[in-house]
């Protein structure tokens, strides 16, 4: 499950367990040919370049750096982080995780991979965080802005390292926040490599 390239686009990676002998772990298939091999059996959410692995330790959300194994917690109640392409940052969804879904009222957050300068930047009803764009500076979140809207939006939000937190309004009127799309259960939203096209499902 969960296939994903490899960085060199010349292997496919996922989670599996191909037999009872075998272990569980992240295996890879090279494009060309041969069997799947194992490579590595320490599963999480990876950086893009492979450099850094997201896993849950109880209630906290541990980054290592797999070049040496320092690790650093993320004191986020466990959320799942998404990498920034540089591998340098990490965005996350906090707030209500249960129901009612689509009242819930959560924040996107932003940190460094070792925990620190972490600080909320928008907060919304449902949705949250879903990509980065490959520049990095700028975040693709779902959500609504207004508890009572029926649509579910897209939005670009933008990051800068030394922004502090500011009310939507003036995110909205500065074009730090853009709306992108808007529509009945907005879902599978999905970048193109290059950040200039948006595929998404409605």
């Amino acid at each position: 499950v969960q296939a994903f390239w490899h960085p060199d686009g010349q292997s496919l990676l996922y989670i599996d367990k191909p037999g009872p002998d075998q272990p569980a772990g992240l295996w890879s298939v090279d494009l060309n040919a041969g069997p799947p091999v194992l490579y590595t059996e320490k599963v999480g959410l990876y950086s893009k370049d492979m450099q850094y692995r997201a896993f849950l330790s109880g209630e906290v959300t541990s980054i290592e750096r797999l070049a040496d194994g320092q690790t650093w917690p993320i004191l986020n109640d466990g959320r799942a982080v998404v990498f920034s392409p540089d591998g340098e940052w990490l965005a996350w969804t906090a707030g209500q995780s249960g129901p009612p879904f689509d009242s819930a009222r959560r924040e996107i957050w932003a940190g460094r991979v070792d925990g620190s300068q972490a600080r909320p930047l928008l907060p919304l009803y449902s949705g949250g965080v879903i990509d980065w764009f490959p520049d990095g500076r700028l975040l693709l979140v779902s959500g609504r802005i207004d508890p009572s809207a029926v649509d579910q939006s897209l939005f670009s939000l933008a990051f800068d390292p030394d922004s502090q937190p500011a009310p939507i309004d003036e995110l909205l009127q500065t074009g730090r926040l853009n709306l992108l799309a808007q529509g009945n259960r907005v879902r599978g939203a999905s970048l193109s490599p290059d950040g200039g096209y948006l595929a998404y499902q409605i």
